[in-house]
């Protein structure tokens, strides 16, 4: 269903639409855990805040 849409909205492949559809998780999980990377190292520096300041 997805793959038809996709077929006919971008004019592709099947697969063209496959390996689109791959790309845009692969990318989706990729800033993900960029995302929660950065925000591990934001908890982590509030704690280190948090103790210098006692």
């Amino acid at each position: 269903m997805l793959l038809e849409k996709v077929q006919k909205k971008f004019a592709l492949t099947k697969l063209g639409a496959e390996n689109l559809i791959k790309a845009c998780i692969s990318c989706t999980i990729s800033y993900i855990v960029i995302a929660m990377s950065i925000g591990v190292l934001y908890f982590f520096y509030l704690r280190y805040v948090k103790t210098i300041g006692r």
